[in-house]
Formats: structure tokens, C-alpha cells, sequence
């Protein structure tokens, strides 16, 4: 899913900006944002021959990832604050394929 991977480059690109070029500890997944970030990761990877390292699933450019509970998905930096990545739940359609909801702009706004 290409929201969670936007997110989370977008939010390495700030922490690099805001911390003098450091990484963030960690980022912190609910399981389906974690399993959508692995399904887009695999669907890229099969375009071509590249055979991943074991554990591949757990890292994202360097970075470690975590599942953990909740409704919300974060990053957190090098002193530990976690920071939202802003983005919408997860839902799947009747068909099983994922389905980012929201709620449109009303007419005028």
C-alpha cells in the first residue's frame, strides 16, 4: 500500500531534517498497516530476481519496524518521542482488497 510507504519515507525525510541526519529508534505498525507495508514491499521485490535477507520484513531503509497494538501507527525518534505517520485506518472490501475510507470534503469547504 502505497500510504503507508509514502508515510513513512516522508516521515525518515523529516527526522533526517530535524535530527542533524539521524535515524529514528523505530518505526511502530498496527498489523495490518505492517502486513499492507510487507504485501507492497513483496510486490515490488517479485518484479524482478532480488532474493531478500531473512528478517527483511522487520526493517524499512535501516530502520527497525515493530508491530505493535493499537489504532495508530508512529514513528519514533532518537529521544524516544513517538510522532503519528497520519495515516487513515485500514478497512478490506467484500473482495479482500484493502480500501483507504475517508470522509469527502463537503460542497463549499
Amino acid at each position: 500500500m502505497a500510504n503507508i510507504y509514502d508515510a513513512m519515507v516522508a516521515a525518515l525525510r523529516e527526522h533526517w531534517d530535524a535530527h542533524a541526519g539521524a535515524s529514528p529508534r523505530r518505526f511502530e505498525l498496527t498489523q495490518k498497516a505492517f502486513n499492507a507495508l510487507t504485501d507492497a514491499r513483496k510486490a515490488v521485490m517479485s518484479v524482478g530476481s532480488y532474493c531478500p535477507p531473512p528478517g527483511w520484513e522487520e526493517v524499512f531503509h535501516g530502520i527497525p519496524v515493530s508491530v505493535v497494538e493499537g489504532a495508530d501507527c508512529h514513528v519514533v525518534d532518537t529521544n524516544g518521542q513517538r510522532a503519528s505517520l497520519g495515516i487513515a485506518p485500514l478497512y478490506w472490501d467484500a473482495d479482500g482488497r484493502q480500501d483507504r475510507r475517508h470522509t469527502p470534503k463537503s460542497q463549499g469547504s
